[in-house]
């Protein structure tokens, strides 16, 4: 069923779908398409209360991974079609962002840890849902963490590399990049800091064609990351 249909049923009638879709077997498809009808409406307590039901059912990082990913991709692919506005996108992101930086402040910092991990996306990359998940998995793990959030020039990491003891570094990449400029980037990243681990995750890194200087690793799924 489309998107659009979804969006103009009654919550009763969607009740009824969920069940239909659930008894064929599709049940994983529905809380994504339930999502975007509440994002088409900006209806944030009904965002809220399918999330929250996600998280109920599956744990918070099945929900993250098998709901809100698939969400987040499907609404990418609606922004490029022209089916869904910047206004919608921002509003949705905004409430998953604030439920993992939640989810973040609840997992302790562990100070004394012998790792410690310099998060960033580098200029020009705003998509930080990512970055805040693996931000929420290594705290979770006991590492200790730091994020500097979206885009951030490398030249500003210099300053605190040179202040704090920073064992790892991991940026994600989304948007838009040419082969030369993400070979580049790998690369000037591991000659600045060729004593530190570098992570480099994100669609974007399928662009690395040069062999890898040794400090730097490709993180292709976030939770298969090995500190």
């Amino acid at each position: 069923m489309k998107i659009s249909r979804i969006a103009a049923l009654s919550e009763p009638e969607q009740n009824k779908l969920s069940l239909e879709i659930a008894v064929e077997g599709k049940s994983s498809l529905l809380p994504v398409n339930e999502l975007i009808a509440a994002t088409l409406d900006y209806d944030h307590q009904r965002f809220e209360r399918i999330f929250y039901s996600q998280v109920l059912h599956l744990g918070f990082e099945k929900c993250i991974t098998g709901v809100i990913y698939p969400f987040l991709e499907k609404i990418g692919v609606l922004w490029l079609t022209g089916q869904v506005i910047p206004a919608q996108e921002h509003f949705s992101s905004s409430i998953i962002r604030t439920k993992i930086m939640t989810a973040i402040d609840g997992q302790p910092m562990n100070y004394a840890a012998t790792e410690h991990f310099l998060l960033f996306l580098p200029e020009g990359e705003f998509h930080e849902i990512p970055l805040l998940y693996v931000q929420y998995l290594l705290k979770k793990q006991g590492k200790m963490v730091t994020s500097f959030g979206p885009n951030v020039p490398l030249a500003d990491l210099a300053p605190f590399m040179q202040a704090k003891k920073v064992t790892h570094i991991y940026t994600h990449l989304l948007t838009n990049i040419t082969k030369t400029a993400m070979n580049g980037f790998a690369r000037q990243l591991s000659e600045l800091y060729p004593h530190v681990k570098i992570w480099l995750a994100g669609p974007q890194t399928r662009l690395l064609t040069e062999p890898l200087p040794p400090n730097v690793e490709i993180a292709n799924q976030l939770l298969a990351i090995s500190c």
